[in-house]
This record gives structure tokens, sequence and C-alpha cells, in this order.
């Protein structure tokens, strides 16, 4: 920081709202260069994104408006100076445990959250998914006036005219998030009411509607991007497994690269990693059989067609990335790394994932892996 500081780095302080404050590095062409804001309340304050330079006259601001009871940020490209905020002020870093391989500096502050998270009354972290699988918003319910605000990093990516947002997997290159993690997103929202929705920059914002505008683009997003409809989204239940309304097209058998001989056998050590980095979505390989089941590799990524198998359980583990499970007139199940889940015979189901995932599957050997028809 001091040889940051001799270069000319300095902050600059700002009130963005009543209770809310930024603080950005100058100039800003460190990591990403966002603005930290400084969340205040009566029980505390939280300070969210924080930038990667920090000095005294950041630490000095933050004393007087009352120090820091916790830090969070949106995704690890946001982390920033954590650390250095975290041993100034004696206060937690709460980071999300799906994002726990991405920590580059652990430290003994990092408390992990997984799902929500109510720091201080009225402030909740919400972890979305998408650009990362841990990637988070802050709601600050008494934000924009009391109707609400998010702080989304670029979670959400709010754009130059700030009546729209949009949803990247890489900014840097342009590449637009799956449909599966949009949905994610604003289903993880849905609890929430919020006028006004802060990027991880000083400008663009939503000022008001932010709701509104959230779903209305998240419904003209995945519109775009799947060419189709977005309503009705049900599994299609006609005796075929078709492509459903709002979902991605229908399985079609040369995107799918399926191998069920039995590729090792018995007294083989089988390196799962060498054989996941040797292969793209979608790959399905039989790895080994135990009794009358066999064990499965698959390194997939978007969406799988709806279908059921009649006559076996299937059983599901995340090794990397991250497993969406959706169920007919169930709540989808959302499996992280090392999480696992199985899915009884005869439940119509779809796999889906917002990135490049590596999952396990044990199911009875003879399984068609494509399923029986829904």
């Amino acid at each position: 920081m001091a040889q940051l500081a001799e270069q000319g780095y300095h902050s600059v302080i700002r009130e963005v709202e009543p209770g809310l404050t930024g603080i950005a590095s100058e100039p800003p062409d460190i990591g990403v260069g966002q603005r930290t804001l400084l969340v205040s309340t009566e029980a505390g304050n939280l300070l969210w994104d924080p930038a990667p330079f920090v000095d005294d006259a950041a630490f000095d601001a933050v004393r007087a408006a009352g120090g820091l009871a916790a830090i969070s940020s949106s995704h690890p490209h946001m982390y920033g100076a954590a650390v250095e905020w975290s041993h100034a002020f004696e206060a937690p870093i709460l980071l999300p445990a799906a994002d726990e391989p991405w920590l580059m500096r652990p430290d003994a502050a990092v408390q992990r959250w997984s799902g929500t998270l109510e720091p201080l009354p009225g402030v909740t972290l919400v972890q979305c998914g998408g650009h990362f699988t841990g990637s988070s918003v802050l709601h600050w319910a008494a934000g924009a006036d009391g109707r609400g605000a998010i702080l989304s990093g670029d979670t959400i990516f709010v754009t130059p005219g700030e009546d729209r947002v949009s949803f990247v997997y890489s900014a840097p290159v342009r590449l637009p998030l799956a449909a599966i993690a949009v949905r994610g997103i604003v289903d993880a929202l849905a609890p929430y009411e919020f006028d006004r929705i802060y990027g991880g920059w000083w400008s663009p914002v939503v000022r008001r509607d932010g709701k509104r505008i959230l779903e209305r683009s998240a419904a003209r997003y995945l519109e775009l991007l799947m060419n189709a409809p977005t309503s009705g989204a049900a599994p299609n239940t006609s005796g075929s497994a078709s492509e459903t309304s709002g979902a991605a097209p229908a399985f079609s058998e040369g995107d799918y690269d399926i191998r069920t001989d039995n590729k090792f056998g018995y007294q083989t050590l089988i390196d799962i990693d060498a054989e996941a980095a040797a292969h793209e979505p979608w790959f399905n390989q039989t790895l080994t059989s135990v009794n009358d089941a066999v064990v499965r590799l698959g390194v997939i990524e978007g969406d799988f067609h709806w279908h059921k198998h009649d006559d076996t359980d299937e059983y599901f583990m995340v090794l990397e990335g991250e497993l969406v499970i959706e169920l007919q007139d169930r709540k989808p199940v959302r499996l992280a790394r090392h999480q696992s889940y199985t899915v009884p015979r005869a439940i119509v189901h779809r796999t889906s994932a917002p990135v490049r995932t590596v999952i396990l599957m044990v199911e009875a050997a003879g399984v068609v892996p494509t399923g029986d028809a829904a």
C-alpha cells in the first residue's frame, strides 16, 4: 500500500445517499477498479466490495462513521483489501463457502456462509450464483428512503442507460450468463423488495423501480438468449422429452458424447480430475461398476432435457462447478461443490449447469443415460 501511495494512489470518499458512503481508489486502475460501499445502520456498519487500495484517509472516514461490524464482497474479483480492513477494525470477513477455492489470501477473520445471511438488522447477504457459484448481492432494506436497495457488484450488471440490467459470465470478453443462472438470480431475489440497484462502480445506477427492471430485463434476456417465449417453463409431459417453453433447446444426440463402455473396470486407479480435464461439455462416461450399479462421470454446461428413469434412482455428486436439478412439481435443488442428491425413480427432472461442471453419477447398470420418455 505504501508503494502505491508513493505512486499517487489515494482514496476518494463521498456520500452516495444517506446511510451509504462510497470509497474508491484514484486512479481507478487497480484490479477491476471497483468502488467500496459502506452501509451504515444503528446496529453497526458493513463494508461491501472493498477496493484493492486503502489508505489512512479511508480508515479515518470509517472510524468517524462508527467503525465496522463486518466486511463482505459480491465475488472474488472484488475481495480487494478486505484483509487490511479486517485487521484495522477487527471485523469478520463474510464470504460465501462456495467461493472458498478462489480465496488467495486466507485469514483467520474469514467466516463462511451459504444461502442467505443477515449480519445486521435490515442488511441481508443473498447468494445468487451466476458469475461465480457464490456470487452474491447485499439487500439493504432501509436504502432508497426505505424502498430498499441492492448492492450487486457485477452479479447484476447495470447498463449505461440506467433503465436496464444484464448478466455476464465474463465481463472482459463479454460472455453472456447461462439461462439457468439468470433464472437463479431472479428467484433468489424474489422475496426482497428494492427500488434501487447499485453496481460495482460510481455509475451507472438503477435509481428507481429496480425490482421491476430486474424482472423485465431477465425476461427479455432469456427470450433473446433462448429465441423462445419465457412463459410456462413447466416440463412437457405429453409422452416425449421435447423442448419446453423458456428452456434450452431439446436434447440432440449430436450434442452429447455418451460412452457406456466400462472404461476402467476393477482394480484400476482412476484419476477423475485428469479424466474430466480431458473432456469438454457435454460428456458422459461409465468409469466402473459396483455390484449392480455403474459409476459415471459427467462434464456438463447448460440445460439438459426433461426426462425420467422408470426403474432406477439416480445419484449426483458435484466435484466442480454447480448443478441445478429441476424437479417436476417441486422446488429445484442447487448443488455446490462436494454436495450430492438422489433423484428417485420415475421422477421427471432436468439437470442444468450455469458453468462448466463435473459430476459423478451412480445408477443401475444398463440405464439409458438420456432417460425414459417424460
